[in-house]
């Protein structure tokens, strides 16, 4: 790979090594190697340049013959320097816990990518290793452990710096506030520092009325597990350039609305990377009040009291959260998995939630829009009455590809509510819905290569219920579901290239108008009070070239409710091992055409009932009739100007039975 060479120091934070040029031929920049045993090569790299990087402050203040030192390790550095060079490569960089070149991209103006050869401090816990309080600026006694640690804070020049604590516990007992360009750092997760009962935040930015900027923490675990307020492990208001990695939360688990895990407010250009957050009393990580320029990624998020990810909130301008990318997040248990209200372009990918309490990710309570979420899983939640997915109408621009919504206590997806709109669902899969598996109230939805398997004995217990208008249904398969495969109650609905297996009450119902199904097929429809494949109830209804097999009563209805049907088309059609064929049981429907359909191997005699007005009946084929067979087609007496012409009866020798139908027209066609 070629080399880039460029005039800065390149810092990569990776469990507390820092490194300069490439691995190979890093000087060691941090405390990290406190952690090797004494005698080894690298505690002699230590030995030589710990006073290079952050020398005691005892030490730093001995006047001519530390500077001397400090002066002939800088040189010797400087000369170092310049016969590695400045370069590296992206596989440099690419190391698993290390940042990569991508993602300094994400900050503007690269600033973790700078000189950063800065005052650095090391602060040591009360338990931490002889060796570590040795080289200390600072050594804690184990009692309000953040006066020392403010303290080295407080020391580093405007420029700022880095401080460093070692392994071991840091008892606190008042928030510690980082000020701009500083880099709090520990020992992984051997670093802790202990909340107790502080009643205020743990971690949190100098200035939170105008702000901060380029605050990195990383590398330390903090136990608030006894802290007692609604308060956060992390809060950053108003800064702009922040990075969090490596980082442990743990939380007490019980109560309500008590600590957060990580809160930004009004947050521009933050990342938070590999966190693991545990049994807060609150949201794991919430991101409010218009934050822009945000990356969540690699966290995992165990049984928050409420939702493991809450975006809501306008800053003070009323703008909305914005380009916020969320990625491989790991969640169980909690409130909701994703809350996301007041927000713009939210993507949302390769999460897994497990055993939620209420919905998995539930969308614009008060507005959102540009919304994606892919490649996700979302298993079980436990409240009787919710979704996994639910979207509140006033939701736009959603996109939702490629999850996998699982054992749903309602529906897997629901757009519950008029208002909704432009909305595509794709490559989806909703298995064991207690209710239904896809509910849209919303218009403009578009729902493709999507599979429900499953689903269970709620009000709605349909493959997909559509109320809204403009949807497009395609290549969709329903299987196992205990009343609808499809119902429609909207109006301009597409429906092609979609299999119905086993359903209980119809494959297709449709109450909308503008209708258009085609290339489906229904197969098996049983158990029901009337299992048909298509139920019609609208106008303009067309159904093209469908297979429709194994069902118990009905073809093609429209008796009943929904059953006024005006300018229904049912041509090129597969019907086989079908009770009735045509049910035209309401004397108001008018103008429908039957046509070009092939009946194969039905079961009644009856194979078309019809009443109302303008019936067109042409070009039909009817084979492998029952035994006895006494008559295809029975024509009610308030049917008016009924066609039968051009169809091929030669299975029986009088098809047609007239009821009294007025102008009845039955030439030509082909009987035995």
């Amino acid at each position: 790979m070629e080399k880039q060479n460029i005039p800065v120091h390149v810092l990569i934070p990776n469990a507390g090594n820092l490194y300069i040029g490439n691995k190979e031929n890093a000087v060691l920049r941090t405390a990290s190697l406190l952690r090797q045993p004494p005698g080894t090569a690298d505690h002699k790299i230590w030995d030589s340049y710990s006073l290079s990087s952050f020398g005691r402050k005892r030490d730093m203040r001995k006047g001519n013959q530390h500077n001397l030192l400090k002066l002939t390790v800088i040189l010797f550095t400087m000369s170092f320097i310049c016969q590695i060079g400045f370069s590296y490569s992206q596989a440099d960089l690419n190391r698993d816990g290390i940042v990569t070149f991508e993602d300094f991209s994400v900050f503007a103006n690269s600033w973790l990518v700078e000189d950063y050869n800065k005052v650095g401090y090391l602060v040591a816990a009360s338990d931490a290793s002889s060796r570590a309080k040795s080289h200390a600026d600072y050594v804690c006694d184990g009692t309000a452990d953040d006066v020392e640690i403010q303290e080295a804070i407080d020391s580093l020049p405007v420029a700022g710096g880095k401080i460093y604590l070692s392994e071991g516990t840091f008892n606190i007992t008042s928030k510690i506030s980082i000020p701009n360009d500083v880099w709090l750092q520990g020992f992984g997760f051997s670093t802790v520092i202990d909340s107790g009962t502080l009643t205020t935040i743990v971690l949190e930015n100098s200035d939170t009325s105008i702000g901060n900027s380029q605050i990195v923490i990383t590398d330390l675990k903090l136990d608030v597990s006894s802290m007692a307020s609604d308060k956060s492990a992390i809060h950053l208001k108003k800064v702009n350039h922040s990075y969090v990695s490596n980082v442990y939360i743990v939380g007490g688990g019980e109560g309500e609305y008590g600590e957060h895990g990580i809160y930004l407010e009004t947050v521009a250009h933050s990342r938070i990377v590999n966190v693991t957050i545990e049994t807060v009393n609150n949201n794991s990580i919430i991101i409010g009040q218009g934050c822009s320029d945000i990356i969540i990624e690699n966290v995992i998020s165990i049984d928050p009291y409420l939702d493991h990810i809450h975006i809501e909130g306008q800053d003070d301008s009323g703008n909305n959260n914005r380009r916020i990318v969320i990625n491989n997040i790991t969640g169980h248990e909690g409130h909701h998995g994703f809350y996301v209200d007041h927000a713009n372009d939210v993507s949302i990918s390769n999460a897994n939630l497990y055993n939620i309490r209420y919905d998995g990710f539930i969308v614009g309570k008060t507005f959102a829009s540009e919304i994606s979420l892919s490649n996700s899983l979302f298993d079980t939640n436990t409240h009787p009455t919710q979704d996994l997915c639910f979207f509140y109408p006033n939701s736009s621009h959603i996109n939702i590809s490629n999850c996998i919504f699982k054992n749903a206590q309602n529906h897997g997806i629901s757009l519950q509510q008029a208002g909704s709109e432009d909305v595509t669902i794709t490559g989806c899969k909703i298995i064991n819905s207690g209710d239904g598996g896809i509910r849209t109230m919303g218009s403009y939805v578009t729902i493709s290569n999507c599979t429900v398997d499953g689903t269970g004995n709620g009000t709605a217990p349909n493959g997909i219920y559509a109320g809204g208008d403009h949807l497009m249904i395609s290549n969709c398969h329903f299987k196992d579901v205990n009343n609808d495969g499809i119902r429609i109650t909207g109006d301009d609905v597409s429906i092609s290239n979609c299999r119905v297996e086993n359903c209980r009450e119809y494959g297709f119902y449709c109450a909308g108008d503008r209708i258009n199904i085609s290339n489906c097929t229904v197969d098996t429809v049983t158990g029901g009070t009337e299992p048909s494949a298509v139920k019609g109830g609208g106008t303009d209804i067309i159904i093209d070239n469908c297979i429709f097999q194994n069902i118990d009563d009905f073809g093609v209805t429209t008796s009943g409710k929904y059953g006024d049907v005006s300018n229904l088309i049912v041509r090129g059609c597969l019907f086989k091992s079908i009770g009735d064929i045509v049910y035209h049981g309401n004397s108001k429907n008018k103008n429908v055409t039957f046509v070009n359909n092939i009946i194969d191997d039905f079961n009644d005699c009856d194979t078309m009932y019809i009443m109302g007005d303008n019936i067109i009946v042409m070009g039909n084929r009817w084979v492998n009739p029952p035994t006895p067979l006494t008559r295809l087609i029975y024509v009610e007496s308030t049917s008016d100007y009924v066609w039968i012409t051009n169809n091929d009866f030669s299975v029986i020798a009088d098809p047609i039975y007239d009821a009294g139908a007025g102008h009845l027209t039955q030439t030509p066609n082909m009987s035995r």
